[in-house]
């Protein structure tokens, strides 16, 4: 097999292994719930805690940072299967991918968050506590965890891009990894810009331009500055057939 090929078999593997969707699983199968279809329409642990409790957070952050993010990268890593870097970005990516949109739900995931936190401990532990240390302060400022997520994140290749020059003996960072960062803003800011509820467009909130949702979208992760207002909206269910694919 030639090294392309072992690439992209690697890729989609860890795409479908990042596709199941334990929040949705777990919430479904205990409270009978649809996470696509309550709160704020997302398959993911912040919404799963919302609509199940605060159980189901142990046991989905330990799969989603654990198994389904630090454990593929890990494995093709030189202390296991010695896949190389390159390998490890492939299959880190991938499998945020396979979260935010899985092909078991339609392309309707989470955020992404828990995995790529897996994925960083994999790649480079020192940048994942950095990473942290921006998004905590950013949240004791500003006491929103949407904002915190976002600065934190636009943040990333900087710090990584920093730690390149500054951690070349204790901790050497390389460029991969510094790519990794540049793609995984892009997913995150991909994945908040699509909305929240697949397969049918919602109509943009009363009086509110184009240009205040996207705005909104980016920044808060939602339509509208109210986080109530937002989870009370009544939410459509996703029609039947191939459109389900329009947003998340």
């Amino acid at each position: 097999m030639t090294p392309a090929a072992q690439l992209a078999l690697a890729a989609i593997l860890a795409y479908l292994f990042g596709s199941v969707p334990s929040a949705y699983l777990l919430v479904r199968l205990r409270k009978g719930v649809d996470l696509r279809h309550h709160g704020t329409g997302t398959v993911g642990i912040s919404n799963a805690v919302q609509q199940a409790g605060g159980w189901v957070a142990v046991p989905l952050i330990v799969y989603d940072v654990f198994v389904k993010g630090w454990l593929p990268v890990f494995l093709a890593s030189g202390v296991v299967l010695h896949l190389g870097l390159h390998m490890q970005i492939a299959i880190g990516v991938a499998a945020i991918a396979g979260h935010n949109w899985p092909i078991f739900l339609r392309f309707q995931g989470g955020r992404g968050v828990a995995p790529s936190l897996g994925v960083l401990l994999a790649l480079h532990w020192p940048l994942l506590v950095a990473f942290g240390g921006v998004v905590t302060i950013t949240w004791a400022a500003t006491r929103n965890s949407p904002v915190a997520w976002f600065i934190g994140t636009l943040a990333l290749p900087v710090l990584a891009t920093a730690m390149r020059f500054l951690l070349t003996e204790s901790a050497p960072l390389r460029n991969e990894v510094i790519l990794f960062t540049v793609i995984y803003v892009f997913l995150f800011l991909l994945k908040r810009l699509l909305g929240s509820w697949p397969g049918t467009r919602q109509a943009r909130p009363n009086g509110m331009s184009l240009a205040r949702v996207v705005a909104n979208r980016l920044i808060l992760d939602r339509d509208t500055g109210s986080r109530d207002e937002w989870i009370k909206r009544k939410p459509g269910r996703p029609p039947a057939g191939p459109r389900r694919v329009d947003a998340r």
